[in-house]
């Protein structure tokens, strides 16, 4: 091996390590949550297109996200709390803690359901599942996918 094959080797391996990622995740992969069921993935985004399902649930994460985002704050001006006091993971108990909390929440699901042209009946068990805004946002997009899915 010649001087100059040394000084590239030793500058792939020093570049190599600058761009080292933590041990669980993929080199060159991006860290994204899932809006909707909370895990953790390394995503190649230009590999993944567009957008990519979450392996754990299936949702597309940046779907899911900006769904998740659009929920939120609807769900704050109905409730009339800060945007920063409502995330997925946020009871809905906490928020809103009285029975025309419940009829709100209804009816901002069935307008968002509405507004993507999916079915918006909810039957009263779907609606008595929901804890946290995360429940909402998971009964929300299995509404909308197609039937059979």
């Amino acid at each position: 091996m010649n001087e100059t094959d040394r000084s590239v080797g030793a500058a792939t391996a020093a570049f190599d390590r600058d761009l080292a990622v933590p041990a669980g995740r993929t080199k060159g992969a991006t860290p994204i949550g899932c809006a909707v069921c909370g895990a953790e993935h390394q995503i190649k985004l230009a590999a993944a297109g567009p957008d990519a399902p979450c392996p754990a649930c299936g949702c597309l994460l940046r779907e899911g996200s900006q769904q998740a985002e659009r929920l939120c704050h609807r769900l704050s001006e109905a409730f009339g709390v800060g945007p920063e006091e409502v995330a997925p993971d946020t009871l809905i108990s906490d928020v809103a803690d009285d029975s025309l909390a419940r009829v709100e929440l209804v009816m901002e699901l069935e307008d968002e359901l509405e507004q993507q042209g999916a079915d918006t009946r909810l039957s009263t068990e779907e609606v008595e599942q929901i804890r946290t805004v995360g429940d909402a946002l998971r009964l929300l997009i299995e509404k909308q996918r197609p039937a059979g899915d």
